[in-house]
C-alpha cells in the first residue's frame, strides 16, 4: 500500500467507475460534508448561547433600566454647567424636570410645545442631575 497520496491516481480510479458507483460516491460525500458543516454550526451556536446572558439576567438588566413618562415643555438647553443634553423639560413655572437628549431632530421638532417625553433615564456624568434618552414624544 503506497504511502504517498496519488492524486492522478486515483482521478484514474475514480473515472473508470460505473456512473451508478460515480454518482453514490457524489451522494455519499456531499451528505457527509453537509452533516459535517451542520454539527459544527450546531456547536457553534450551542457555544455562543452558553456565553450570552441566560433569562434571570436578563430580567435583572431590564429591572435596572429606568424608564419613565413625564409631561412638560420641552426647551433647548442654553450654555449651562451641564455637558450632556441638547434640551430640558421643564414645568410651567419654567423649572427644569429632567435634562432631555435624543438621537434625532425630534426634540428641535418639538421646543415650545408641552409634550409627554418617554424614555430610558439615567445620572448626567456629573451625577447632579438626570438625562433621559428620548425614545418617544406625545403631543398633549
Amino acid at each position: 500500500m503506497p504511502t504517498n497520496f496519488d492524486l492522478k491516481n486515483l482521478a484514474r480510479r475514480y473515472a473508470a467507475l460505473p456512473p451508478q458507483k460515480r454518482s453514490l460516491i457524489l451522494l455519499v460525500s456531499s451528505l457527509s460534508f453537509a452533516m459535517i458543516g451542520f454539527l459544527l454550526g450546531f456547536a457553534i451556536i450551542t457555544r455562543s448561547m452558553e456565553s450570552s446572558p441566560t433569562e434571570e439576567s436578563d430580567v435583572t438588566l431590564k429591572s435596572t433600566v429606568n424608564r419613565k413618562s413625564i409631561f412638560g415643555k420641552i426647551v433647548p438647553l442654553e450654555a449651562s454647567l451641564y455637558m450632556e443634553g441638547t434640551h430640558r423639560l421643564v414645568d410651567d413655572d419654567g423649572n427644569t424636570l429632567i435634562l432631555l437628549s435624543a438621537k434625532d431632530d425630534k426634540l428641535k421638532l418639538s421646543e415650545g410645545m408641552k409634550v409627554q417625553v418617554s424614555g430610558v433615564v439615567r445620572k448626567t456624568l456629573e451625577g447632579d442631575a438626570e438625562i433621559m434618552a428620548v425614545e418617544l414624544i406625545k403631543f398633549k
